[in-house]
């Protein structure tokens, strides 16, 4: 490589290598990793030609080095995709081509052989996939999108405490000896260990620029979606995956108990594009409250948001929007500070429930002092778009500025800004499809539980043993999928039982026969630690899984929070150590390095004044957009020079 030429290097670099004649890009190789990216960013603080300069530089130094890649889907959600700079020998390179037929099998790395194991998952999935050995298995990740979300951080990112990319962990990383489908699973064959997946599309109908488009043409994308519902087109080939070993941790849909327009109109917190959503709604109703042709009475459903669900997700987004009305927005529109409202409904007398009397109540003065109008025993009804108690907001639904209408048993109907759902989760449809299938006893990889004497196997069809309260899928205490095959009514041989050896379930999809454990985050990643590291260590057989009980905790807003932990004198721990508890756990349990070294870096800037709010996009485009002080201006460039630095931020901080 020729030696660059001096007269173009940084200042403060340019003696040292005059000096000494050492080629820039050998000097930047021998500095650690984070002293690099150290540099990078403070280059980036200064003028634009210095910047500049430091990107060639850094450029040249990354040409061996992946780059993380921004891009957002066709509802803005962000995806964190690998390309890299020079190109890259690859072990084996697969394309599925339109009509494949029969199972396919995943690409081998060039190591001796492995068991192979297929994981349909969800971020606990994700969490499992990374601890397993990669010397004794060979992974395959089965997801629809090629990123999995951190959800304990959504509440965060869609009121701009955090930005997206803190939420979000790309499947693909370049030291990573896990393959991806980016697929659906369909179904499973037990017998002949075989997954069946679909091909996840993007739907051609949605696209970018749908925010921005006029109500003529969005309906006419309307008419297109509904013909394309109608006919095969969107949908993705289907292909078959064999497997060794399967662990399914497939996650959970939004529980919406079939209330009347809440999947077509609400607001849910399961992915980075409902974040999205929210925010831009929160400041979208602000802009069109201000409006002078808004009237009085529109502009006060406009600045009324509601959240149905009062355990710790709805409750924590209560704080969080809070939070942000009170530090930020409120101080940019004094003038609709009388008119802002959050409430909360709940079908329970009381909110938060799974924490002691004396926090819950404490819970409830600082809502109270937050001014959060907690609604119990409400019972919603439905859920539509237009005004309350107007027969022409049905029909013309524009007219009324997007408003909402949320009609209660006990109060009627209410207008609204929009209405955030969170009542729990529902099974997810590949679980539900599965457990209801009946198919005959595997015989490779089934075993017996139950009475064996009065019956064959072979002679009986199998079913996934649900629970019958949930309808969730029974495992035993090391975590397997259990079967059962009933006879017929009336028969009096008692019900035969059994268990697969190598299908497992996880999360919130599976329980454990005659216990009962906690449906929280932390369960779930105890079996995900539990399971990888047995299946390392080869002693499934002779271990059984245990649940540890680490304790719940929520915020409440304002730098308070909630923690209770079990088996300790102390009853619980709220107000503001429990707060600063409350955020470490969620750091800690941050996947990757990058993003535990991010987090703290925005929390600091929030506390600073300054809130990463939805303009931040645009900031990252390099468009001033908003007229600044000095230290505003300030952290608004170490922002954007954050969002430079993941250009090298895969390689600083992967592991």
């Amino acid at each position: 490589m020729e030696p660059l030429d001096t007269g173009k290097q940084p200042q403060f670099l340019t003696k040292t290598i005059v000096r000494s004649k050492i080629n820039l890009i050998e000097l930047l190789q021998k500095l650690p990793h984070f002293t690099v990216s150290l540099i990078y960013s403070l280059c980036l603080t200064f003028s634009g030609s210095l910047s500049q300069r430091s990107n060639s530089l850094l450029e040249q130094y990354a040409l061996d080095r992946p780059r993380l890649l921004q891009h957002y889907d066709d509802y803005g959600a962000e995806k964190l995709v690998l390309s890299h700079l020079t190109p890259v020998k690859a072990t084996v390179s697969v394309s599925l081509s339109l009509d494949l037929a029969g199972p396919v099998h995943f690409p081998q790395h060039p190591c001796p052989p492995k068991a192979q194991l297929t994981v349909p998952c969800a971020i606990l999935g994700f969490g499992l996939s990374r601890r397993l050995d990669a010397k004794k298995y060979q992974v395959l990740v089965v997801s629809p999108r090629s990123y999995f979300v951190f959800t304990p951080l959504l509440n965060s990112t869609a009121v701009g405490t955090l930005e997206f990319r803190t939420a979000l962990e790309p499947i693909r990383r370049k030291r990573s000896r896990v393959d991806y489908f980016q697929a659906w699973a369909k179904e499973v064959d037990f017998a002949s260990k075989t997954v069946r997946l679909e091909g996840s599309l993007i739907e051609p109908t949605v696209t970018n620029s749908n925010a921005g488009s006029t109500r003529s043409d969005r309906n006419a994308r309307g008419e297109e979606a509904k013909l394309l519902e109608k006919t095969d087109r969107h949908k993705g080939k289907v292909f078959d995956v064999q497997y060794d070993k399967l662990v399914v941790a497939v996650g959970c849909y939004s529980q919406t108990f079939d209330t009347k327009g809440v999947k077509e109109h609400a607001f849910f917190m399961k992915n980075v594009a409902d974040a999205r959503k929210i925010r831009k709604r929160v400041l979208e109703c602000f802009e069109i409250a201000l409006l002078p042709v808004t009237s009085d009475a529109i502009r006060k459903h406009l600045l009324h948001f509601a959240v149905v669900g009062g355990g710790p997700t709805g409750m924590e987004f209560a704080a969080e929007l809070s939070d942000l009305l009170h530090d930020d927005l409120l101080k940019i529109y004094p003038e609709l500070k009388q008119l802002v409202k959050i409430s909360v409904y709940d079908i329970a007398p009381r909110v938060l429930p799974m924490f002691d009397e004396s926090l819950a109540k404490y819970a409830m003065s600082v809502y109270k002092r937050e001014g959060i109008d907690i609604k119990t025993s409400h019972h919603v009804k439905e859920l539509r778009l237009g005004l309350p108690d107007d027969d022409v907001g049905r029909t013309n639904v524009w007219d009324s500025q997007g408003c909402y209408t949320l009609r209660t048993e006990e109060e009627g109907e209410v207008g609204v800004a929009m209405c955030v759902w969170s009542t729990g989760n529902m099974l997810n449809p590949f679980v539900r499809s599965a457990a209801n299938e009946s198919r005959p006893y595997p015989q490779n990889s089934a075993f017996e539980t139950g009475e064996t004497a009065s019956h064959r196997p072979e002679d009986l069809r199998w079913t996934i043993k649900t629970d019958d309260k949930s309808g969730a899928i029974v495992v035993d205490d090391r975590l397997r999928v259990q079967l059962e095959a009933k006879h017929a009514a009336g028969s009096r041989r008692p019900d035969a039982t059994g268990g697969l050896k190598d299908v497992f379930a996880l999360g919130d999809n599976a329980v454990i026969e005659n216990v009962v454990l906690p449906a929280t985050a932390q369960t779930a990643n105890q079996q995900a630690l539990w399971l990888a590291k047995r299946l390392n260590k080869g002693d499934l057989e002779s271990r059984t899984f245990s649940f540890k009980d680490m304790g719940i905790m929520t915020y409440l807003g304002s730098a308070k929070g909630l923690v209770q932990t079990p088996g300790t004198s102390i009853s619980g721990i709220s107000g503001r150590a429990a707060w600063l508890i409350w955020r470490g756990a969620y750091l800690t349990l941050s996947v990757s390095w990058r993003n535990k070294a991010l987090i703290p870096i925005y929390w600091y800037v929030v506390r600073c004044g300054v809130r990463v709010l939805a303009w931040v996009v645009v900031l990252m485009a390099r468009v001033q957009v908003l007229e600044l002080g000095f230290w505003e201006g300030y952290f608004e460039v170490l922002g954007w020079s954050l969002c430079r630095l993941e250009v090298i931020g895969q390689a600083v901080f992967d592991v």
